[in-house]
Order: C-alpha cells, then sequence, then structure tokens
C-alpha cells in the first residue's frame, strides 16, 4: 500500500516561508522522519500553548525542530528537534507522485457510512448462503452496483448520480464515448470479507473515496 497525501499550506500554516534547491524546477525539499517521533512532539507542544512553528534545522545533524508558544505572551512553551534525513536530488524519482492507473471506470464511492452498511448485510447474508464472495460494477453514467449471486438469491443494491474523478486524459476520452458505453457496466468480483475488512479500518474519513 502506498498513501501519498497532499496538504495545502494555507489551510495549516498562518505563516509559510520556504526556499527549495532552485525557484526554476525544484522549489522544494524532500525530508524523511519517524511520524511517530513527530506526532509524540506535537502532542507535548500542544499541551496549554497556542501555537506551533516548525523550522529545518541542523542540531548536531538535520532537524525538524519544533516551537510553541504562548499566543498572548509569545513566551516559548517548548522547543523539540526531531531527527531526519534530507532526500538528495538524484533519489527524488522515488518519492513522486503515484501515477493514474489505466483504468476501464472510476467512481466515487457513496456515504462511507451507507456504503458499509451495504456491505456488511450482504456480508451477512454470505454467511447463509455459503459465498463470500461481491459483485462491484461501475460505468460512466455515474452508476454503481453492489451484487450477490448465488444459484437460490440474487441480491443487488443500485447507486445513481454518484460523481466521477477526474484522471489525466480523461477529457480526451470521454469526447470519444457514446450514451451505450456511458451506460456499460465494468464488473470485478472481490471477497466480500477482505472487502469489509479493508472498510471498517478505513480512519482518514475523507471527504470522497475513488473506486476505479
Amino acid at each position: 500500500m502506498t498513501v501519498w497525501c497532499e496538504l495545502i499550506q494555507t489551510s495549516f500554516f498562518s505563516e509559510y516561508a520556504m526556499e527549495g534547491v532552485n525557484h526554476e524546477d525544484a522549489n522544494e525539499i524532500l525530508l524523511e522522519l519517524q511520524l511517530e517521533q513527530l506526532v509524540n512532539v506535537l502532542k507535548t507542544c500542544l499541551k496549554g500553548c497556542q501555537s506551533v512553528k516548525l523550522k529545518l534545522t541542523n542540531a548536531h545533524g538535520p532537524c525538524m525542530t519544533v516551537i510553541s508558544r504562548n499566543s498572548l505572551s509569545a513566551e516559548v512553551c517548548s522547543e523539540n528537534h526531531v531527527p531526519i534525513t534530507v532526500i538528495p536530488r538524484k533519489d527524488w524519482k522515488y518519492f513522486q507522485e503515484p501515477s493514474s492507473p489505466d483504468i476501464d471506470a472510476s467512481i466515487y464511492l457513496p456515504k462511507m457510512t451507507i456504503f458499509k452498511n451495504v456491505v456488511d448485510r450482504m456480508h451477512s447474508l454470505h454467511d447463509k448462503i455459503g459465498i463470500h464472495l461481491q459483485i462491484l460494477s461501475a460505468n460512466h453514467n455515474g452508476e454503481l452496483e453492489v451484487c450477490v449471486d448465488a444459484d437460490l438469491v440474487t441480491v443487488k443494491t443500485h447507486f445513481k448520480n454518484l460523481e466521477h474523478p477526474r484522471w489525466s486524459g480523461d477529457s480526451q476520452e470521454s469526447q470519444t464515448r457514446n450514451t451505450q458505453q456511458n451506460r456499460e457496466f465494468h464488473s470485478v468480483t472481490v471477497d466480500s470479507n477482505k472487502l469489509l475488512l479493508f472498510l471498517l479500518s478505513e480512519q482518514l474519513s475523507p471527504d470522497k473515496i475513488a473506486c476505479s
């Protein structure tokens, strides 16, 4: 599993100043650190203080210096150093945003609480009919189907009016697809146990989840 997260600067920092390798094609710095250490430091800094400042320093080696202040008195509450590794530019290619995969269909899932409930109820049905597989089908017309298909019974839940992610090259492909192609479903068969385990373990609470 690869997790790629982009944080918008203005959403987290009231002040932001950074100079990368150069301003033309490499105005960035790549750092590697232990997240657990940073989290522990932030938990300590936020106790009784109103603001936190992050600085790249060199205290017996590269560090992320975390300075917490009382905003009323500007008094420094604490100063902690988290060891980091500066990634050399020759290795930047290994830390690029993952490219979009080749996909037949891609759709945003419904509200996660509803989707989890549907998958969970179908999973309960699996125990009775002895089949632990679910079929997920989607098209380019905003439709998603979750289906259990057995000899004795077929149960299907249909979602409509869902949105689609915008991947690179989508605009050109969407122009060449006709109405019939947009309504054509693309399906995958998944193990219901693994699908439910994934849904129950999701902790990030994102606004949207794309299923391709």
